[in-house]
């Protein structure tokens, strides 16, 4: 599984790869002190989110490269980083994880299969998957024109998916499946 560590062309694609995004170190939590030495307590994504990251990542942001849990193993886990990218109007290309295009799809998500090549996902080894997602989007990622026109041609279909989320479409959808057991079962 680690036989990518030594692969030449991978090797070659790291050392090659430019980047020119300027670098920051974001610090959550009691045990980091944030610029200026401030300190804050224990934070939910929420509030990270509104905080953090939604006016200096999010918002400038086209593209939400997801790195989901589930790395190794083959399950397919949504979480607070697949919603913060719904919520900031962003493609999606998840860079961790098993199959989870298909899994946001059948939820009734827009995945951008026209725009974004999600072949990757079912692929055994994690981290074939991952140089796979870069690979064969690498177009959309590094044309920044694309990519905005990509999102200003796609604002119905990001609002679309931001309005699945705001009326608890993952609740509803739960809710029906457990409807289809006799037992009287409610998530509260």
């Amino acid at each position: 599984m680690l036989a990518h560590i030594n692969n030449p062309l991978h090797q070659q694609i790291i050392k090659s790869a430019e980047l020119n995004i300027p670098t920051r170190q974001y610090l959550f939590g009691t045990e980091n002190l944030l610029d200026q030495g401030l300190q804050y307590g224990a934070l939910t994504n929420a509030q990270v989110y509104q905080k953090f990251l939604q006016k200096e990542v999010f918002e400038p942001t086209c593209i939400s490269l997801i790195t989901e849990p589930g790395f190794f193993e083959h399950e397919t886990i949504v979480t607070e980083k697949t919603i913060m990218s719904i919520y900031a109007g962003t493609i999606p290309i998840w860079v961790g994880g098993w199959r989870i295009a298909d899994y946001m799809r059948d939820q009734g998500y827009d995945v951008f299969d026209d725009v974004v090549d999600h072949s990757y996902q079912n692929l055994t080894d994690p981290w074939d998957r991952c140089y796979h997602a870069i690979k064969l989007n690498i177009d959309l990622l590094q044309n920044f024109s694309l990519a905005q026109q990509v999102i200003q041609q796609s604002q119905t279909r990001l609002l679309n998916n931001l309005n699945l989320l705001r009326h608890n479409h993952f609740y509803n959808k739960a809710q029906q499946g457990i409807s289809r057991y006799s037992l009287p079962i409610k998530i509260t």
